[in-house]
């Protein structure tokens, strides 16, 4: 009953995904049905509408927010646009180190005196 339980965020998701299919927002009820069925994948009405979904010629996601696998995508003579991104935007360089490699000297100490009941 928890509404940080994984079936309560489920629950929400897809609540979400009927919403955004009931607007007429392909893309987004396919992406929260994915996630309705990552956070319960026993939910038998969150599976049915990622399926339905899936029926209409869209493509299905995998993993949320990648791009359906493609085994003969680096076969193919033309690469696909999200390969080609990956590929001319190389990620960032790792932030540089932040902390001392010498773990230096302990600060200085003081003993903290309890304080006098009140009588």
């Amino acid at each position: 009953m928890s509404p940080l339980g994984k079936r309560s965020v489920a629950r929400r998701y897809l609540r979400m995904a009927q919403n955004a299919q009931a607007a007429g927002q392909h893309g987004r009820a396919l992406r929260f049905a994915e996630l309705a069925v990552q956070f319960d994948p026993e939910s038998l009405e969150a599976i049915d509408l990622r399926n339905q979904l899936c029926q209409n010629d869209a493509p299905c996601l995998t993993a949320v927010g990648q791009p359906p696998a493609d085994p003969a995508t680096l076969d193919q003579q033309v690469l696909a646009p999200w390969l080609l991104d990956d590929l001319e935007h190389p990620p960032l360089e790792p932030p540089a180190v932040q902390h001392p490699l010498d773990p230096g000297q302990p600060g200085p100490q003081k003993d903290i005196i309890c304080p006098r009941r009140l009588q």
